[in-house]
């Protein structure tokens, strides 16, 4: 919500919080060290959920979009959408404060524009 508000000072908590947001796993269901195959299949069933609906989708995170693209093929680049069965996704880089992605403000904004871009595209 930082990163958006900081090139759009109007952009609202309220709005923030409209958009839907949901994890590979359930808030607390997480295994304690799910290996690849298990990360595979919530992905998996990411993409079933979302299949057709024709939303857009941004992934957080490396872990986020191997779990839904396929890692041994070639991965879409960041801020791109890719469609995949019906549903539109891209990923950014997981914006956890311990991310040094994010130190510098010229990629910050240009990852908060492009999540104001998907938003309006929803």
């Amino acid at each position: 919500m930082k990163m958006m508000q900081e090139v759009d000072k109007d952009f609202t908590r309220r709005e923030y919080v409209a958009i839907p947001k949901t994890n590979l796993f359930p808030a607390g269901r997480k295994p304690r060290t799910p290996g690849p195959q298990v990360v595979g299949i919530a992905g998996t069933l990411l993409q079933m959920q979302l299949e057709g609906t024709k939303k857009i989708v941004v992934l957080l995170g490396n872990e986020v979009r191997d779990a839904v693209f396929n890692p041994k093929k070639a991965q879409p680049k960041a801020m791109v959408l890719s469609e995949l069965g019906g549903t539109h996704f891209a990923w950014i880089p997981h914006p956890s404060g311990r991310n040094p992605y994010y130190n510098d403000t010229r990629r910050r904004r240009k990852v908060a524009r492009f999540l104001h871009e998907a938003r309006k595209l929803r």
